[in-house]
């Protein structure tokens, strides 16, 4: 096995990303803290909690929100999951976040007010104007 490298004041990398999840970094910020790739940052956290004694890694969870509570069908909510990849709906998960929306919420309402108000060729900015 090979030594631990300290890191930030910790005694290994995966202490290092250990600590810095638990303040609620994501493994992008943590990989950039301490200098590696974000696939290094989840090996370790992962082999830091590999022991069936231990707890599950932690996850920065986003409020789950129900159909009922967002006003949402459960079939349009389907929708959007179907349409947006999951590594799409993470992307805009902190922007659902800050504005007390589900991600399907802000899915909607970005679609929405691109359409309303006639934005789809600057959105998209492909050369092609209707």
């Amino acid at each position: 096995m090979p030594a631990s490298k300290p890191t930030l004041g910790y005694a290994s990398r995966s202490d290092a990303c250990r600590a810095l999840r638990a303040k609620g970094l994501s493994n992008a910020q943590i990989a950039a803290r301490i200098g590696v790739r974000q696939t290094i940052v989840a090996s370790l956290l992962w082999k830091g909690y590999s022991d069936k004694k231990r707890e599950a890694p932690p996850r920065q969870a986003a409020p789950t929100v129900t159909a009922a509570r967002s006003g949402m069908s459960v079939q349009l909510m389907n929708e959007i999951n179907e349409l947006f990849p999951y590594h799409q709906r993470v992307l805009v998960r902190r922007h659902a976040t800050a504005r007390g929306m589900s991600t399907q919420q802000l899915i909607q309402a970005i679609v929405e007010k691109v359409v309303a108000d006639d934005l789809v060729d600057a959105v998209l900015d492909d050369g092609v104007a209707s």
